[in-house]
């Protein structure tokens, strides 16, 4: 909280007050702190996310590269999103995996997170960790590591993140000695999960997934974000230029069409009926005319 303040220019006694109001009234953050904490509202370790889509591509791609933005450089710009685009839906895949897991449980769990902490006896570069996903039963004794990879992987990739993940989870002080682990991985596309699950893994990627969850997934990293569009096309000025009305124009068609889409697979989920489809398009079609 410190470095905050300090970062901000904020007040150490009143940072407190305006993170709350981030994590709390705007959702703009999200506060964790490692799931195997005993007293997670007296820990030290915790830590504050972006939670917030649009915030979180805003920083990590136009703010950061900002001075290339003011001049211009849009196509160094897009070459750096296009390259690590994979590592930042990663981190909304880490979200969904979790929900994955609480849906279909391996064991019966209590609680799910985020783990990080130090590692005993390391050198000081390389003395921390981190795991997407644990899972804990207190009663059972029973604790699942999990890794959520956004990539299609190779079987020896595969292997070499598990193994990593169990030397991980040796520094996870919880029921040491005491517990019975599963270990587990979660990818977009994983080769030989077959063997992967002889071996004794819990393995998943997206062809284990419902087509409800599959449709939601690729929507959501298909169809791009119209205010992040909007807040480009407004800081070049271009919006009342023939280029930009026709770019606002396919944005809010884009819109309209992730609309009725996820109104559709809802129907699915719920048992599709055509008859009670339309009506209830007809229904929010003119709820949302009065509100306008």
């Amino acid at each position: 909280m410190t470095t905050t303040a300090n970062k901000s220019g904020i007040n150490i006694e009143s940072i407190s007050k305006y993170l709350n109001l981030l994590v709390n009234d705007f959702a703009y953050l999200s506060y964790e702190v490692p799931i195997t904490e005993k007293k997670q509202w007296k820990s030290k370790k915790g830590r504050y996310f972006i939670s917030d889509n649009f915030f979180k591509f805003w920083f990590k791609y136009i703010y950061r590269n900002r001075s290339e933005y003011e001049i211009g450089n849009y196509d160094n710009i897009i070459n750096k999103i296009k390259y690590d685009f994979n590592f930042f839906v990663g981190k909304n895949f880490e979200d969904i995996s979790k929900q994955f897991l609480i849906k279909n449980k391996p064991f019966n769990i209590d609680k799910i997170g985020r783990q990080w902490g130090k590692i005993p006896k390391a050198p000081k570069r390389n003395n921390t960790y981190e795991i997407d996903l644990v899972a804990l039963n207190e009663d059972t004794k029973e604790i699942g590591f999990f890794e959520a990879k956004w990539k299609t992987l190779t079987l020896n990739q595969a292997l070499k993140i598990l193994e990593e993940l169990k030397q991980k989870s040796r520094s996870v002080d919880w029921n040491l000695g005491n517990r019975k682990e599963y270990f587990g991985l979660i990818g977009k596309r994983i080769e030989g999960k077959k063997n992967l699950r002889k071996r004794g893994f819990i393995v998943w990627d997206l062809e284990d997934f419902s087509t409800i969850v599959s449709l939601y997934i690729a929507i959501s990293l298909t169809f791009s974000s119209t205010i992040i569009i909007m807040k480009l096309l407004s800081d070049k000025g271009d919006i009342e230029t023939l280029y930009g009305r026709i770019s606002v124009g396919f944005l809010i068609i884009q819109d309209l069409i992730v609309i009725f889409i996820l109104m559709f697979i809802s129907s699915i989920s719920k048992g599709f009926n055509l008859t009670n489809f339309v009506f209830e398009i007809f229904l929010k079609g003119f709820g949302l005319l009065a509100l306008l």
